[in-house]
C-alpha cells in the first residue's frame, strides 16, 4: 500500500522522447527487427535522476501500435554493499565503479505484469512483460542518445532457448492473487560472483562499459528471481580485459 501511494503521488518522467516508428533510415536496426519505436534520450533528465536516485519512478512507453505502457517502478538493490570490480590484468586491485540505478515494478497497474529499468550514465535499458508479450528497451549501438523499444516477436532471428536438463516435476508456490504483489524475502539472499569475458570487454569498448553491460543483464536476472521471492545480489564483477581461457 505504501508503494502504491508513493507511485500515485508522482508524475511520469520525460526521460525518453518518442521519435516515431520509421526505421527505414537504419539498416542495422532493420537487420534485427521488423518494427520498433525509436526514442531520443534526454541526457539532462537522466543526470538528474542519477543524482537524485528517487525511490519511485514512472515512465511511459508506446509500442508500434500506439498502445501506451505506464511503467510503475520502485528502486531495488542488486549490488551488495561490499561489491568489487576487478580486472584480469590486475586482479589484486579493485576498480572504482558506480553501477547504474535499478528499478522494477509493474505495467499499467496490472500485478501480473513485470517491468525493469536500468539507468547507466549515458543510456537506459529495460524489459517489459505485459499480457503475454515481452518488450525490450535499449540504446542503438553507434547512435548517440538513440534508443529502441520493440517486441521480442518482432525480432527477425529471435533467440533460441534450449534446456538440456531433464524435466522434473517441481512444486511451485501458489502465484499471488490478483491485487497482491510478490516481494523478495530479505532472508532469502543469494550472493553471486560474475565473470565478464574478453569478447564483451572488446565489444562494449572498455572496462566500465562492459561492467555496466553486465550490471544491466544481472539486473534483469535479479528481477526474475525477485518475482519468485529470492533476493539476488552481485558481490563482484571480474572483467577479462586480456584474453580469457574460455
Amino acid at each position: 500500500e505504501q508503494q502504491r501511494a508513493a507511485l500515485d503521488a508522482i508524475s511520469p518522467v520525460d526521460l525518453l522522447h518518442k521519435r516515431g516508428t520509421d526505421i527505414s533510415g537504419y539498416p542495422k536496426i532493420q537487420e534485427e527487427v521488423r518494427e520498433a519505436v525509436l526514442y531520443e534520450l534526454d541526457k539532462s533528465e537522466l543526470r538528474q535522476l542519477r543524482n537524485k536516485k528517487p525511490q519511485h519512478l514512472k515512465i511511459r512507453l508506446d509500442d508500434t501500435n500506439g498502445e501506451s505502457f505506464l511503467l510503475e517502478l520502485f528502486k531495488a538493490e542488486f549490488i551488495s554493499e561490499n561489491f568489487k570490480l576487478r580486472l584480469a590484468s590486475q586482479p589484486d586491485n579493485a576498480v572504482e565503479f558506480q553501477p547504474g540505478l535499478h528499478y522494477r515494478g509493474i505495467v499499467n497497474g496490472e500485478t501480473r505484469s513485470l517491468a525493469m529499468l536500468y539507468l547507466s550514465p549515458d543510456e537506459v535499458g529495460g524489459v517489459v512483460e505485459f499480457r503475454g508479450q515481452q518488450y525490450n528497451l535499449g540504446k542503438v549501438k553507434g547512435e548517440t542518445g538513440l534508443h529502441i523499444f520493440y517486441a521480442t516477436e518482432a525480432m527477425i532471428s529471435p533467440p533460441a532457448y534450449d534446456c538440456h536438463t531433464e524435466a522434473q516435476e517441481i512444486n511451485r508456490p501458489d502465484k499471488p492473487q490478483e491485487g497482491e504483489a510478490r516481494s523478495p524475502n530479505p532472508n532469502n539472499c543469494l550472493k553471486i560472483y560474475v565473470e565478464v569475458d574478453y569478447d564483451i570487454f572488446v565489444d562494449q569498448g572498455g572496462v566500465l562499459p562492459a561492467a555496466n553491460y553486465a550490471a544491466f543483464l544481472f539486473s534483469q536476472v535479479s528481477t526474475l528471481y525477485a518475482n519468485e521471492s529470492i533476493n539476488l545480489v552481485a558481490t563482484e564483477f571480474f572483467v577479462w580485459d586480456v584474453e580469457d581461457p574460455y
